[in-house]
């Protein structure tokens, strides 16, 4: 090989590396593709905890909050607007996020990519996320059990009892639109109670409970008691508050 052939030879593998180098470094997707498990027991490493999900079962998306399964593993996922992002998107669902420990572990959603799609979520602005305990640690013991079907719409003097009253109850939990706006009810045999608006966590549980058709459970404090014509008509005896919400022994509050 005479001078001028090794020269051009040693120039072509030079920039082969180089550009070479250059894809690895600067195109290389930096999320590692696993499945929900191995994200969250540490099955695979990737640099800055950065995962994709491909096409996960998403179970319910409540403002900036929503819950992925795969199997019995239930998580987490949190960004701005990530209901409005994910509203309509048509067929597979891919997810980029990054693993967060604190409070504890949830994934924060970077990037949605849909057919032909790809979403940034907002990064400016916090999602708040809600607290997740147990009975004992929140120390519920303060809320009385009630029997929701032992109150009757009809009797003022009994509600006018339960008035600020912290309670715990069980019942159906109906979910109706008014106005373009979601109201949930909590029904008894002989009254209804309208449950006020909600933070973004107790909101996305309530909504699973009500899309799942599941009993709602949970800490609740009377705030207002309905005109006795209104509950002639409408058989809402009044408003809660929900202070708490359980979902299996997890008590789901903030």
């Amino acid at each position: 090989m005479n001078g001028g052939a090794f020269v051009r030879a040693f120039l072509a593998a030079f920039l082969a590396a180089f550009l070479g180098a250059c894809s690895d470094s600067g195109d290389r997707d930096p999320y590692k593709l696993v499945t929900l498990k191995e994200a969250c027991y540490g099955g695979v490493v990737s640099k800055g905890f950065k995962y994709k999900f491909a096409n996960p079962e998403i179970v319910s998306v409540n403002h900036g909050l929503g819950l992925i399964r795969e199997g019995n593993q239930l998580e987490l996922i949190a960004a701005r607007g990530l209901e409005e992002k994910l509203a309509g998107a048509p067929g597979r669902v891919e997810l980029a996020v990054v693993k967060k420990f604190n409070p504890y572990v949830y994934f924060n959603v970077e990037r949605i990519v849909t057919q032909g799609d790809t979403v940034f979520p907002a990064l400016a602005g916090a999602v708040v996320l809600p607290m997740i305990t147990t009975a004992e640690d929140y120390d519920a013991s303060s809320f009385v059990k009630q029997d929701i079907d032992a109150i009757p719409y009809n009797s003022t003097e009994l509600l006018q009892r339960l008035a600020g009253r912290k309670i715990h109850v069980r019942g159906k939990l109906v979910r109706e639109k008014a106005e373009g706006k979601t109201l949930y009810y909590l029904e008894g045999k002989g009254a209804r109670f309208r449950l006020s608006d909600t933070s973004d966590g107790i909101g996305l549980i309530m909504k699973l409970l009500a899309e799942k058709n599941y009993v709602f459970e949970g800490g609740v404090t009377m705030t207002d008691i309905e005109r006795f014509s209104d509950r002639r008509v409408t058989r809402t005896a009044g408003t809660f508050e929900v202070n708490y919400v359980m979902y299996g022994n997890r008590l789901i509050t903030g």
